[in-house]
């Protein structure tokens, strides 16, 4: 039997840059701030395939087990980042 640990999201091989990342921490803002997550944390992938800088990635939730203190306990059981390059 197969148990999925968290649902999944994922951006590969689009292109984005920055400016694309910026748009999608809005979009996860408003979705952490109106939705419920009864089945945990979903995982945005974000880096595969994608040109965004280490500072744009920081404005995006914490990876798995990261620092979800201060100004990203936003993020808390609602999203975390894996970075596959």
């Amino acid at each position: 039997m197969l148990t999925l640990r968290s649902w999944a999201s994922p951006f590969w091989n689009l292109g984005w840059g920055d400016a694309e990342a910026a748009e999608l921490r809005l979009a996860l803002q408003y979705a952490a701030a109106k939705c419920a997550y009864p089945e945990g944390a979903v995982r945005v992938s974000v880096t595969y395939g994608n040109s965004i800088s280490e500072e744009a990635l920081a404005t995006l939730p914490p990876r798995e087990g990261g620092d979800f203190t201060g100004e990203r306990a936003v993020w808390e059981g609602k999203f975390f980042t894996s970075c596959v390059k």
